[in-house]
């Protein structure tokens, strides 16, 4: 490489193979530099970060996205069912979902980070979802809902469970 150029997304290599840079300590300290002093990380391809929800218009960020919302979807119902909500945890699970997906169209980079690592988890698919992984999807949860989801949720439940008192004492 030449040190003549100092910004090493202009850097071609003699040879004209891009991945020849990776072996050249001097560009990829700059490189490192350079993606530092532009606060962040620097990347190619899908960004599977910054919206999640948005995955709609490429199809393997599409799966991915299914992926996820499967997840997350089946940790909150079980975390619904943990509460013990009796006659409550269906109208819970109706007014809680949509506010789970919307509060997930522009989660946290940390909180994407975490659903992203849950993919890779080797008991991703298993029925019932291991406990580790339901209290990982609680702390994401805590983290994308709004004080008022969880009222509103609570709320749901508690007009259910009281609809239910009523019809039984009828």
């Amino acid at each position: 490489m030449s040190t003549s150029n100092p910004h090493p997304a202009e850097s071609l290599p003699p040879s004209g193979n891009v991945m020849d840079l990776l072996k050249d300590e001097a560009w990829l300290r700059e490189a490192v530099r350079v993606e530092e002093a532009a606060g962040g990380d620097i990347s190619a391809g899908p960004d599977y970060g910054s919206n999640l929800g948005k995955f709609l218009e490429n199809p393997a960020g599409y799966q991915q996205f299914l992926r996820v919302k499967r997840l997350v979807l089946r940790g909150f119902k079980a975390i619904l069912a943990e509460g013990n909500l009796g006659a409550g945890t269906e109208a819970a699970w109706v007014c809680g979902k949509p506010l789970v997906m919307r509060r997930l169209e522009e989660p946290a980079r940390a909180v994407q980070t975490t659903l992203l690592d849950l993919l890779k988890h080797p008991d991703f698919e298993a029925q019932p979802m291991p406990a580790a992984m339901v209290q990982t999807i609680r702390e994401v949860l805590r983290a994308v809902l709004l004080p008022e989801d969880w009222e509103a949720i609570a709320t749901a439940a508690a007009q259910a469970i009281h609809q239910q008192a009523i019809q039984v004492a009828a």
